[in-house]
Formats: C-alpha cells, structure tokens, sequence
C-alpha cells in the first residue's frame, strides 16, 4: 500500500511539473508580442537564389522578392514591418487581426538568436512611428 501512494504522489508531482512548463512556454511567448491589425502589403521586388543543405540534401529554391505586411500595435501606436511567406502574404488581408513575435526567443548555446531569411521569418523589422 505505502508503494502505491508513492507512485501515486510521484505520478502527481510529474504531472503538475509538465503542466507547469507547458504553461511556461507559452506564457513567454504572448509577453513578446502584440496584438495589431494589417494595414498595407508590399512586395519588395529582389529576385534571389536560396540554397540549403539538410537532410533533404542541397535544395535550390527561387525567391522572387520579399512580402512585407505592415502591422500597426494601437497599444504602442507604432507600425511594424513584418518580413513573411509567399502563402502568408496571401492569406493576410487588409484589416485582419495579425500577432506578432516583437523580439525573437533566444537559441543556440551562447544564447544568441537563430537568424534566418527574411521571406521566411515572421520577426518584425525595426518599428516606424506613425
């Protein structure tokens, strides 16, 4: 019977530990970001070549230009420009509630951050005041 309880007791403790992280995780995410509405698209014409190595093997891929929505934070009362996806871009409407990420979370070893192409980052560049 004393086995049982501690397994149980253990079992509780795992639980309420995973749930504790869980909660954690995405708690720090909604503090980084803000809640804004898109108000203009741009496509910034710059044709590019983006090869890559992994374990699909070297892949080669055609970047017509970069999508920019722009975000405005009624809260900050700043406008953002947020560098997304082709398929982003065309899902995002004028007027459409949009969440963003304002600083990225930190990875790698020494804390640094990953940085990757700007057509398939949803990091926003450096606000403009309005």
């Amino acid at each position: 019977m004393r086995d049982v309880l501690i397994g149980v007791f253990g079992a509780v403790i795992a639980v309420a530990s995973l749930i504790w992280i869980v909660s954690g995780l995405f708690g720090r995410v909604e503090s980084r970001g803000a809640h804004g509405v898109v108000i203009g698209k741009e496509i910034i014409p710059r044709s590019e070549t983006e090869f890559t190595l992994g374990q699909g093997g070297f892949q080669k891929r055609e970047i017509e230009g970069r999508y920019v929505l722009r975000v405005r934070v009624a809260a900050e009362d700043k406008v953002y420009l947020v560098y997304v996806t082709e398929n982003v871009y065309n899902q995002t409407e004028i007027g459409s509630p949009y969440f963003l990420v304002k600083e990225p979370l930190p990875t790698g070893r020494n804390g640094g951050t990953k940085e990757s192409s700007p057509a398939e980052s949803s990091k926003p560049a450096a606000p403009e005041n309005r």
